[in-house]
């Protein structure tokens, strides 16, 4: 069986899941989140989570994101947040493909705000990585 790498957003998503057990508690964090109790376990120690825990992780930051809970103001996106709610977004496109996919999808959002006038997030340039 192929080694499955180490993701930079997935390691972001874990640091902020440890926050949240931290904060309230594995069972709060596993339901929330919808992983069972035992995967969300290892994956909090640090273990890398299958291939459904691991969209079911994204999703749950995502919500978390959007709701407000994970990181900054709308207009403060990190760059690596907005990666990961385009990794969702992109889930269709074969994973050899995907970071291609993330910048074009970037730089189409960066296009978007331009042409109806207004200053594009800077996770558009980080992303795409134009200056």
């Amino acid at each position: 069986m192929a080694e499955r790498g180490r993701d930079a957003s997935m390691e972001r998503i874990r640091a902020y899941a440890q926050e949240q057990v931290a904060r309230t508690s594995l069972r709060k964090v596993s339901d929330r989140a919808k992983v069972k109790l035992g995967a969300t376990k290892k994956f909090v120690d640090g273990s890398e989570p299958y291939e459904r825990n691991a969209r079911l992780w994204k999703k749950w930051y995502d919500r978390e994101l959007l709701e407000g809970r994970a990181g900054g103001a709308d207009d403060a996106l990190a760059a690596e947040d907005a990666r990961i709610a385009l990794e969702l977004l992109l889930l269709g496109i074969p994973e050899e493909e995907r970071d291609a996919a993330i910048r074009r999808a970037a730089a189409l959002i960066r296009g978007l705000f331009q042409s109806l006038g207004h200053t594009a997030p800077q996770w558009t340039t980080d992303l795409t990585g134009d200056p």
